[in-house]
């Protein structure tokens, strides 16, 4: 984990959200827009979420990372996430 910007109280993080959200303090709050199902390649990293070979193991990963955030219990997270289109135009219901 590599802190790039800091001013107190405010930091971005870089780093896998994996090895990064058990670091953290608990949240109350977390708003969010992970990355679609192969919709863009964001880096050289084959293993970056959403370029997964399938469907089901992109939300198994989204699923880990939800986990891993350490949110208080009175806490909530909003997602926004888009469908995507099968290989017969079929929306996949993501």
């Amino acid at each position: 984990m590599s802190i790039s910007f800091s001013c107190e109280p405010f930091s971005i993080l870089r780093g896998s959200a994996l090895d990064v959200l058990p670091n953290l303090q608990p949240v109350d709050c977390v708003i969010t827009s992970p990355p679609y199902y192969n919709q863009r390649t964001y880096g050289v990293n084959p293993n970056e979420l959403g370029r997964e070979s399938s469907l089901g193991e992109y939300i198994t990963n989204l699923v880990n990372v939800f986990r891993a955030i350490p949110l208080v219990p009175w806490g909530s997270v909003w997602v926004n996430i888009g469908d995507k289109r099968g290989k017969r135009g079929e929306l996949l219901r993501i």
